[in-house]
């Protein structure tokens, strides 16, 4: 009888641990379901470009709206800057080199060599597929400008 009782508190506590662990795995789970619908603003890292004529942050107004319109979502966060083209390839070849490129280039502005490395290594990617299929983004842009910037 005594083998037996002590059968039964093993399998009673077994059970109270099971238990524990069952309520206490419910509330986190619940928790974890509570933190995924709320999500953390995404931030953008981006370069852009100051008119050294006229200290002008280039495509301000765009970067002010899309904040604006995905507030709470995402987040552009620019590095203005004011380099000459030559100045600028340096940097964004350093920025490559130490993998800080941040998420958008708008200009690379860089010799046709290291514009090919950086496809190959998946540092750039090309955005032709996307803007080919949506007819309004593609009317935006001027067809000069899509040429200059399509490979052959």
């Amino acid at each position: 009888m005594h083998l037996n009782m002590l059968k039964l508190k093993k399998i009673l506590l077994m059970l109270l641990i099971f238990l524990f662990i069952f309520q206490n795995g419910g509330c986190s789970g619940t928790k974890k379901a509570i933190e995924k619908t709320v999500q953390k603003e995404i931030s953008i890292p981006m370069i852009l470009t100051v008119d050294p004529s006229t200290g002008k942050k280039n495509e301000e107004e765009v970067v002010s709206a899309f904040n604006k319109t995905y507030d709470g979502v995402y987040q552009i966060e620019v590095d203005w800057i004011m380099e000459t083209e030559d100045e600028y390839r340096k940097n964004l070849k350093r920025l490559n080199v130490t993998d800080k490129l941040p998420a958008i280039i708008t200009d690379l502005r860089m010799l046709p060599s290291f514009y090919q490395m950086m496809i190959q290594e998946g540092r750039i990617e090309d955005l032709s597929p996307y803007i080919n299929s949506d007819k309004e983004w593609k009317e935006m842009i001027e067809p000069n400008v899509i040429s200059s910037f399509t490979e052959p």
